[in-house]
Parts: C-alpha cells; structure tokens; sequence
C-alpha cells in the first residue's frame, strides 16, 4: 500500500524514493509538489515520466485526437521505460508516485 504524505518536507519524500516504495501526496500545489518529486528524484539519477490522470478522454474529442494522440506518443517515447511515474488528476491536488524501475 503506497504511503500518504500531507504538505511533506523534502526528508519525507527522500524517505520513501530511497525505500523505493509508492507513495501519494496531498496538499498544497500540485505543481508545485510535482516540481518538487521531479526534482528530487532526478537529483538521485532516476528517469521520471510524468502523466495527467484521464488525459486519454481528450482522444474522444474528434478535433482534438490527432493532436493529443501524437504529443501523447512523442512524450512516452521521450520518456521511455521511466524509474518513477508521476501520476497527476486533472482536479484536486493530489499527486501519485509510483515506482517502476528495478528492484536490487
């Protein structure tokens, strides 16, 4: 079960990267929080990729899928076989950190 963190402190999510272990935070910006996560993860040599929860619904959007759909292919490829994924919802300011590289 991944881990809750309330407005955490750059200790509190050093914790769990070094654990390696998912975890989701809550409160405050999510950017700024998003920016935050990025940062620390990259300053520990991990590969981040970050996704927009439901973004996918946007495809539905016949004006809109083409564009959508080739961003959403150039991201994932530039972002190929990421260590973490941060997971952000289009409402709220919850953010999802989940951990997908190699377990040692």
């Amino acid at each position: 079960m991944a881990g809750l963190l309330t407005n955490p402190t750059d200790d509190d999510i050093i914790k769990y990267i070094d654990k390696k272990e998912n975890f989701h935070i809550e409160g405050g910006s999510q950017k700024e929080n998003t920016g935050k996560v990025e940062r620390l993860l990259e300053s520990k040599g991990y590969s981040v990729r970050i996704k927009t929860k439901g973004r996918e619904a946007t495809l539905l959007v016949p004006p809109l899928w083409v564009l959508n759909a080739t961003l959403q292919i150039g991201h994932t490829l530039v972002t190929w076989d990421p260590d973490w994924v941060i997971y952000k919802n289009v409402f709220g300011s919850k953010i999802e950190v989940k951990y997908f590289g190699k377990v040692s």
